[in-house]
């Protein structure tokens, strides 16, 4: 480069990095940064890439001290990278063919003709995330890149610059995963409730797409659903109403390595075709911090409530809000009253209830203030990281929730409710880890009965047995995570 002027940070031109880590959100990012600190006690350099500009998220990077960049508009990326004739000159000109204008042109044509224009101006976007991805591990010349995702955009596009460029990529596991089998219902409810499509329609979609890209075809109940993400069967898929299942799948199998939590992760994995040589049992990293909680749980009594308040021990009911409302799912109005409604039911069984109200990372601090102002006892947290909230509650209740998990590994009973069936909501009740509720009377019953510390100490030995089987808990996952990241870094 020329000039005198030294590399800043955050500045896109800093020296080569050793590991570049991609992240979207605050929680999952608080499990790489674990990974983060582990590999930089260790000599390598690190840097942040994130794929969206939240405040809390930046903050969180800001506050460990890691260099970051942003990536979350990659138009201005390629902008900045084009300042720099030395850098472009070292750019491939394959990476962009020159016929992808006119086609991208044409692509939107046809989706501004077929009524879906936010799609087509979608898929231009992801052409241009992948020049971007490109043009960003040209400059920086990362040995290695981590993921918490590789399967959707703008993750998908990274993960295919890394493949593009023999850059090994290392994906986390960073939430719950569903059977394909699993994946496609929930779908099913979806395109049942949504769909304007006919059923001649739907038979024509899953025929184009099964003709043309036979991969992204899965048929469940008779029913077609796609199983992955392409420009092509996602445009086809969204005219004629077949909808795409993989945004639930953490995973897309072009990593050269997947971390998972333990041996239910695995079988899924290979379920979707994942090549069983990339998968490798790991653990979660913060479940590491979430058994260390446990093990003074699980050791003697559970020690019910603490004595803050002036009338004696309070029970700390953690209620953890689930992703934001889906179309077919569940609107903002509706999820607003079941939250209102299950916080008053729990506040009802005693006077030493406390509940906490911990918001998805998603959701506005104001989004339930009418539902919430009639709760007593009862506080709100956003930005509180869920594993600290988790060590200074009782008992852990959600509809659907990845901390569900960590409370069973710190020794908190968990607690979910679904009142309609949906599939999505019934996943930690199939997984064998919760006690599930049908209505609110069921969610109080299980409130009080789980008040009394015996009652609460078999359901998490209970609940902790079926983990066990499923993941690795042994306080060592970010160390494994790290080694694995290092063995890459030795290729």
């Amino acid at each position: 480069m020329t000039g005198t002027s030294m590399p800043q940070k955050n500045s896109l031109f800093s020296p080569p990095t050793d590991i570049i880590f991609i992240t979207s959100y605050t929680e999952t990012a608080r499990d790489l940064i674990l990974v983060a600190n582990e590999l930089r006690s260790r000599g390598f350099s690190v840097l942040f890439c994130l794929l969206n500009k939240n405040p809390a998220l930046v903050r969180l990077i800001d506050d460990q001290e890691f260099d970051l960049i942003h990536y979350s508009d990659p138009q201005a990326l390629l902008k900045v990278a084009s300042a720099d004739d030395e850098l472009v000159a070292s750019v491939p000109k394959s990476y962009e063919p020159s016929n992808a204008g006119s086609m991208l042109q044409i692509l939107r044509r046809i989706a501004k003709w077929l009524g879906v224009e936010e799609l087509g101006i979608e898929l231009t976007w992801q052409r241009r995330a992948m020049r971007a991805a490109k043009r960003l591990f040209e400059i920086r010349r990362p040995r290695v890149v981590v993921m918490d995702a590789d399967s959707v955009p703008p993750a998908i596009q990274i993960s295919r610059a890394a493949q593009h460029l023999s850059v090994p990529s290392v994906v986390v596991q960073s939430g719950i995963l569903a059977t394909p089998h699993w994946l496609a219902v929930r779908n099913l409810t979806l395109q049942d409730t949504d769909s304007s499509c006919t059923p001649i329609l739907e038979r024509l979609g899953a025929r184009v797409v099964q003709r043309f890209w036979p991969a992204f075809v899965q048929r469940v109940e008779g029913k077609p659903v796609l199983n992955g993400f392409g420009p092509f069967p996602v445009l086809v898929g969204a005219v004629l109403g077949v909808l795409p299942i993989s945004n639930w799948l953490q995973f897309g199998g072009g990593g050269s390595a997947y971390a998972v939590a333990g041996e239910y992760s695995h079988t899924i994995l290979t379920e979707y075709g994942i090549d069983p040589t990339k998968i490798h049992l790991c653990g979660h990293p913060r479940m590491d911090r979430a058994a260390g909680f446990g093990q003074s749980r699980l050791s003697g009594s559970l020690g019910r409530g603490r004595t803050d308040e002036p009338d004696g021990q309070i029970i700390d009911v953690l209620f953890a809000t689930s992703p934001w409302a889906r179309p077919g799912v569940s609107d903002a109005e509706e999820k607003r009253m079941v939250v209102g409604a299950v916080a008053r039911e729990i506040a009802k069984v005693s006077e030493r209830i406390r509940v906490t109200i911990k918001l998805h990372p998603r959701e506005p601090a104001c989004e339930y203030d009418g539902a919430l102002r009639a709760v007593p006892r009862c506080r709100v947290k956003q930005t509180e990281d869920i594993v600290d909230l988790i060590s200074q509650c009782d008992i852990f209740v959600t509809q659907m929730s990845t901390a569900a998990l960590y409370s069973i590994a710190a020794g908190r009973p968990v607690v979910t409710f679904s009142f309609d069936g949906r599939a999505m909501f019934d996943l930690l009740h199939d997984m064998g880890v919760s006690i599930h509720c049908r209505n609110l009377e069921d969610i109080r019953s299980a409130v009080e009965r789980l008040s009394s510390g015996s009652s609460a100490s078999e359901a998490v030995k209970e609940q902790r047995a079926v983990l066990e089987r499923k993941m690795l808990i042994d306080g060592q996952a970010t160390r494994k995570v790290a080694d694995l990241v290092k063995e890459y870094l030795r290729t």
